[in-house]
């Protein structure tokens, strides 16, 4: 019978240092507020689900002939808007980095690539989408849409 009460004993002690160590309450059902101003919003590491090109006959001012097609997002591919005002950008390797600046809470710009404006369709804390509509002066059309995660 006293093996029995052991056991009992130890599993019960078991279990109350489990439970005291579990991480429950309200404190961590709750995270708290979560920002929903564009600029805070923004200055995360974005990372890229889906980047959809679509061409028609464009090609930018400076004569560059865009290819379309869509790529598929890496864990290792994302645009990182940092407090700075820079936007660094991992698409399949190294694109580059550029200044950014968020004109209205639809309105993104990056002075460095050709897109210039770009306009936010959706911007969370968990999802970030924007794309690019563009005629070159031969009527060509190019359109642009990314899609990221955090």
């Amino acid at each position: 019978m006293k093996p029995n009460l052991l056991v009992v004993l130890f599993l019960s002690v078991c279990g109350i240092i489990n439970y005291g160590c579990s991480k429950t309450g309200a404190a961590d059902d709750n995270p708290g507020p979560v920002s929903t101003d564009p600029a805070v919003l923004i200055q995360n590491k974005w990372q890229i689900v889906r980047d959809v090109i679509n061409v028609n006959n464009f090609a930018f001012p400076d004569g560059t002939i865009p290819n379309g097609g869509t790529y598929y997002g890496t864990p290792n591919d994302y645009y990182d808007f940092r407090a700075d005002g820079k936007v660094y950008i991992y698409e399949g390797g190294p694109v580059g980095s550029s200044p950014y600046q968020l004109v209205s809470p639809t309105i993104l710009y990056m002075s460095s690539f050709q897109w210039g404006n770009v306009t936010i369709l959706a911007l969370t804390g968990n999802s970030f989408v924007w794309e690019k509509s563009m005629t070159s002066s031969n009527g060509g059309t190019y359109y642009r849409r990314v899609d990221f995660k955090r």
